[in-house]
């Protein structure tokens, strides 16, 4: 549960006339940014760039031991980074992109003694090709969490202002509500 501060500030009116003015009608809340916003539209290119570049250095890399490994941390946590600048950390891609390496791996495994005619390899192409789905299905699932993962930061870190009405004693006086969010 979300702690809410609710501060009321109560303005002070001297004239008996303006005390007996009818009670203002209801205005909505206005939400003002407390903290910096974070874009969604960033939080996505922050998931997608790195992904993408992890994608080309490890195909361009050849049999650079090098470029394979910078090119699959990148594919790796790449999608991940979007959620993260929206303050979540993004562990169910992590997951699940784990997972589906694991499935590759066995889906891609050989019996380099038998040569490469092995009688088993029917039953590994579904490993290997539900290991590269559920990949693509981690890392679009991260794509689109980024972008919610930022506009709900944006929804949790903002203060709203809201005229209000106080009542004491049968008397009505105008004042102003500011609750934040934390």
């Amino acid at each position: 549960m979300r702690n809410r501060i609710i501060v009321v500030a109560v303005v002070a009116m001297s004239s008996a006339a303006f005390a007996q003015a009818p009670a203002p009608s209801p205005v909505a809340p206005t939400p003002v940014p407390a903290s910096p916003r974070k874009d969604p539209t960033v939080a996505v290119a922050l998931s997608i760039a790195p992904t993408l570049a992890g994608t080309a250095v490890l195909f361009a890399g050849g049999d650079n031991d090098h470029a394979v490994v910078v090119g699959m941390l990148g594919m790796y946590f790449g999608p991940s980074i979007g959620q993260m600048y929206g303050n979540r950390f993004g562990a169910i891609g992590l997951a699940t992109r784990a997972l589906a390496l694991v499935m590759i791996a066995k889906g891609s495994e050989r019996d380099l003694s038998t040569g490469p005619d092995l009688v088993g390899d029917e039953d590994r192409r579904p490993w290997l090709w539900g290991g590269i789905g559920l990949w693509v299905g981690s890392t679009v699932f991260d794509f689109v969490m980024a972008h919610r993962a930022a506009t709900a930061w944006n929804r949790e870190h903002q203060l709203t202002l809201a005229p209000t009405v106080l009542s004491s004693a049968g008397d009505r006086t105008p004042a102003v509500a500011l609750q934040l969010k934390f």
